[in-house]
């Protein structure tokens, strides 16, 4: 069933979404000034990273149509109940809105120590600079994308730094905090085709990302990242973790805004899916 999947051009016009997240936001669109995509990202990073939405669509045996979660719904998500998405669906949105604010873009594809071409963010042109944007990965401003120099940056969240590797054509993306440095992932500064760009998507509803619950955003308090029953806080000075499994969805629910109602259901199918597999294991069926 990998191969049912409904496609964004099936969906119709996204024009419409595109407005009301500028009016959500209260933003102009059709403003020119030098500040204005710094404003269109930093509000558009307040929509979480999520993959409790992708693990509800997805089910629990996996034989449901592959559903993209488009611009409309991601919007309507986020205004009634404080969802996101993962960087596929968030990429494609931000792409659809720089679009339709006029900016020049296009969407890239990452690798990562997990595998290639599994992570994607959108690449935005200014006069004669690009910019990288990832909304799946927590970046609240665009970053310069320059070839001849590293470009390095702190917050008080922690930092980032890109660097351009000419023997590979490639950007690579640390972040730091005062006494660490980590590679999170490397992308070639090339334009991914639409059917390509569909096909990484389709083939993310089958990674084994999906078998744990996973939020990340920034905030006031740092960048927040939530993965299983683990909370983990990043300022620039250091990290907090927190074992957080007896209270998930209280936690949830206080530094994302999200109801209990959704981590309950994605943890439903999760552990539904163990079973299955596990009883599968056990009759000694073939793929368990």
């Amino acid at each position: 069933m990998k191969d049912r999947i409904i496609r964004p051009s099936e969906a119709g016009d996204q024009t419409e979404s595109s407005q009301q997240f500028f009016d959500y936001f209260g933003l102009d669109p059709s403003a020119r000034d030098p500040l204005f995509l710094q404003r269109l990202v930093s509000a558009f990073s307040r929509i979480p990273y999520e993959n409790l939405s992708k693990i509800i669509q997805s089910g629990v045996d996996g034989e449901s149509p592959v559903r993209f979660r488009l611009p409309a719904e991601v919007m309507q998500n986020h205004i009634e109940h404080r969802l996101g998405g993962t960087c596929f669906s968030l990429t494609y949105f931000l792409d659809r809105l720089l679009r339709y604010a006029g900016f020049t873009c296009y969407k890239v594809m990452a690798n990562m120590r997990a595998g290639e071409n599994i992570h994607c963010a959108v690449v935005a042109r200014v006069g004669e600079t690009d910019y990288l944007i990832d909304p799946g990965y927590g970046l609240n401003r665009p970053v310069q994308l320059y070839e001849d120099r590293p470009i390095r940056f702190a917050s008080r969240h922690g930092g980032v730094e890109l660097v351009f590797v000419p023997q590979e054509s490639r950007f690579h993306l640390f972040t730091y905090m005062a006494r660490e440095r980590k590679w999170r992932y490397s992308f070639s500064n090339r334009q991914v085709s639409e059917e390509d760009f569909e096909q990484y998507w389709m083939e993310s509803f089958y990674k084994p990302s999906l078998n744990q619950i996973c939020l990340y955003r920034a905030s006031p308090q740092g960048h927040l990242y939530l993965r299983k029953n683990h909370l983990r806080v990043t300022t620039f000075r250091g990290q907090r973790k927190e074992n957080v499994r007896q209270n998930l969805h209280r936690t949830v629910k206080t530094y994302f805004g999200i109801s209990p109602h959704w981590v309950e259901e994605a943890a439903s199918i999760l552990a539904e899916r163990r079973s299955r597999r596990s009883s599968a294991m056990v009759a000694g069926l073939p793929g368990a």
